[in-house]
């Protein structure tokens, strides 16, 4: 069956459709009806209720653009008192959890036709947390929409006005105002068709039954029909005659409602949970014991940190590649391949271990620099070895391989969970420009707010290469560490 009904829907969406969402491969067209709730619902025909009631027309119709329309030939109708009241109705909307679920979610771009900011509380709520996945850009005119967004960043583009401000984005209701924006409408509409086949389209909250959606919907495949993108339209309401119409023109529909399918997502990926609590451990708590983080975070985690731990597992490696010059890990430590420095280790554990007691707002960064071949990655593993021996028990330490795929909310929370006073940072690439810029960044970003564990970064590095880096510009709180 090509739409997907409740019944035969999980095992399709699983498989078809969420991973898609997860690997920020889906558009999001969001329509009116995700933001009505039971108590709260200012859909069209609730709108021109309203107005109806507040100025004695009696005209009635249940498309809220001929409604406009009519009105406007009116020399008494106030179409600023409308607005009015649209404003009023739409500025009472709050988030809600399937909101919640939308803001965290890695989307390529959303598109809207709603006026209310639901959406932009609820990017605001994960702001700062692990939940936040992109930084959201709000785009209300065809010159915001020309902004390319960063890699964190996702573009919130809204076709029909905002309550943010009337003045700058008016509210587009009538015939007169859609063609006002049709230059706006077509920039948007037409950017599809060069999108990657591999990007999918979600339409939620839109429904054939309203004229003002149908609008919209007609208007994608007017600036689709060369590409023929598959829309996937979550609706529970659609008419079962309206099925065989819809495939014919490339909407397949998804019989739930916008809560529920948000719901199935959030079931999906606590499913995904349970196998993932499955396998070996790769974090751990003070007292050793396995930590079993939330899946979101375990996802945006990826490979980016690994812990040192004694009863972390590494790759095995020969004593042959190692010498022949291979890339170290801490297996290296544990058997003992390496050639043991006693006298500088003591004296430079003992300085890492004194910049815990910072007491600088910034977190310090320990470079362990010396020339090239001098083992700086082995020594600096031995020295973590050496730190977690040591009667210091109250040190985590951790390996940053990518510091370019790692944000401060996520290690943060990391960090909160595994609940020990001092923590390491080791980062082992910070030869690149770009790594040595992340890992700034990233030092910046955890040591605001201060209430963050005692942080130290480690961090291997050529002399010539940390003079480089600093040579016009001054970090505070850094401190060489010579290896000779």
């Amino acid at each position: 069956m090509y739409h997907i009904t409740t019944e035969e829907g999980q095992q399709r969406l699983a498989s078809e459709i969420f991973p898609k969402i997860r690997s920020g491969n889906s558009i999001l067209f969001l329509g009116a009806g995700a933001s009505a709730t039971e108590d709260q619902q200012y859909l069209s025909a609730q709108l021109m209720e309203h107005h109806r009631a507040a100025s004695g027309y009696s005209f009635s119709t249940d498309d809220i653009v001929e409604y406009v329309d009519v009105l406007s030939r009116n020399p008494q109708f106030d179409r600023s008192h409308f607005d009015d009241i649209v404003e009023k109705c739409l500025s009472h909307l709050s988030p809600r959890e399937l909101h919640s679920t939308i803001a965290r979610l890695p989307w390529k771009e959303i598109i809207t036709t709603n006026l209310d900011i639901v959406i932009e509380k609820a990017f605001d709520t994960v702001f700062g947390t692990s939940d936040q996945n992109r930084i959201l850009r709000p785009v209300r005119t065809p010159d915001e929409y020309r902004y390319n967004p960063a890699n964190d960043e996702v573009k919130l583009v809204k076709l029909s006005g905002c309550i943010s401000d009337r003045t700058k984005y008016p509210f587009i209701f009538s015939t007169k105002d859609f063609q006002r924006v049709a230059r706006y409408y077509k920039l948007v509409l037409q950017s599809v068709e060069y999108m990657s086949p591999q990007i999918q389209f979600i339409a939620v909250g839109y429904s054939f039954s309203d004229k003002f959606a149908k609008f919209l919907l007609d208007r994608y495949d007017r600036y689709n029909r060369t590409s023929k993108r598959e829309l996937l339209l979550v609706d529970p309401y659609v008419q079962e005659e309206m099925l065989p119409y819809l495939q014919e023109n490339n909407i397949r529909v998804l019989q739930y409602t916008a809560s529920e399918f948000f719901q199935e997502y959030d079931n999906w990926e606590g499913a995904t949970q349970a196998v993932h609590a499955r396998r070996p451990p790769r974090f751990r708590r003070r007292d050793s014991t396995p930590l079993i983080l939330r899946q979101r975070l375990t996802l945006k985690l990826g490979d980016t940190v690994k812990q040192i731990h004694p009863d972390s597992q590494y790759e095995y490696l020969s004593p042959q590649r190692f010498y022949q010059g291979e890339r170290p890990s801490f297996y290296v430590i544990r058997q003992n391949f390496d050639v043991i420095r006693s006298a500088s280790q003591e004296t430079i554990v003992r300085a890492i271990l004194s910049l815990f007691d910072s007491e600088d707002t910034v977190i310090p960064i320990a470079a362990l620099t010396g020339p090239y071949g001098v083992g700086k990655t082995t020594f600096a593993y031995r020295l973590a070895s050496s730190i977690l021996a040591s009667s210091r028990s109250d040190v985590a330490i951790f390996e940053v391989v990518n510091p370019q795929e790692i944000r401060a909310e996520d290690l943060r929370e990391l960090l909160g969970a595994v609940d020990i006073e001092n923590v390491l940072l080791l980062f082992d690439e910070c030869e690149v420009d770009s790594f040595f810029k992340a890992m700034i960044e990233l030092r910046s970003n955890l040591s605001i707010p201060t209430d963050s564990p005692n942080i130290v970064m480690l961090v291997p590095i050529r002399d010539n290469i940390l003079d480089r880096l600093t040579h016009d510009r001054t970090f505070p709180n850094l401190h060489r560490l010579q290896l000779d």
